[in-house]
């Protein structure tokens, strides 16, 4: 089970899964990086939509959606490994194809005078300087 999967973390009280056995800290890690992977897809679906408009990023999101509801019932900690990576490779995919900027990303935040638009200045530690 879970508990025998999470390497002998301490577990919340009073948290069980379906089949009775105490979930450990480890658990509700990985539910956590499933459920903002599910969330950014979906972001980026809708953000694929509104760049594209074809219905391209409508089909995605219903993917998604459909794909994630498949494993729900519960799979083993390799498996949601696996689909993690598999997760973010799928993302990288869709962010490109709608053209998507990675929100808080450093990439792309010159403005055309090259200064940084984040109002971020310098390329090295602040200790560092002389």
């Amino acid at each position: 089970g879970a508990a025998a999967a999470g390497g002998g973390g301490r577990a919340m009280r009073g948290a069980a899964g379906a089949g009775g056995e105490v979930l450990d800290l480890r658990y509700f890690v990985r539910r956590a990086k499933v459920l903002r992977q599910y969330r950014q897809l979906l972001c980026a679906a809708r953000a694929t939509e509104r760049a594209r408009g074809d219905g391209v990023g409508r089909d995605a999101a219903a993917q998604v959606r459909s794909e994630f509801r498949k494993y729900q019932a519960g799979v083993d900690r390799h498996m949601v490994a696996v689909l993690l990576r598999d997760g973010e490779r799928q993302l990288d995919a869709l962010r490109s194809l709608g053209g998507v900027q990675v929100p808080g990303s450093w990439k792309g935040s010159r403005d055309e005078d090259g200064a940084d638009e984040r109002g971020r200045v310098g390329n090295e530690w602040p200790w560092q300087r002389t």
